[in-house]
């Protein structure tokens, strides 16, 4: 997130098409960021294994 420009136009820009309808990329970046950090923890409490895939 540090990376993305602080101008909501271009930061937008960058995410491509999925930031349509985005009022701020950053914030939506920070709250899916906290949920899969909560995701995987609650995981790691129950011992379960988290298995990730990018195409």
């Amino acid at each position: 997130m540090a990376t993305l420009p602080t101008d909501l136009r271009q930061a937008a820009a960058r995410l491509g098409p999925n930031a349509q309808g985005l009022t701020d990329p950053h914030l939506y970046l920070a709250g899916h960021f906290a949920t899969r950090v909560d995701f995987c923890q609650q995981s790691a409490q129950c011992q379960l294994c988290i298995v990730s895939w990018w195409d």
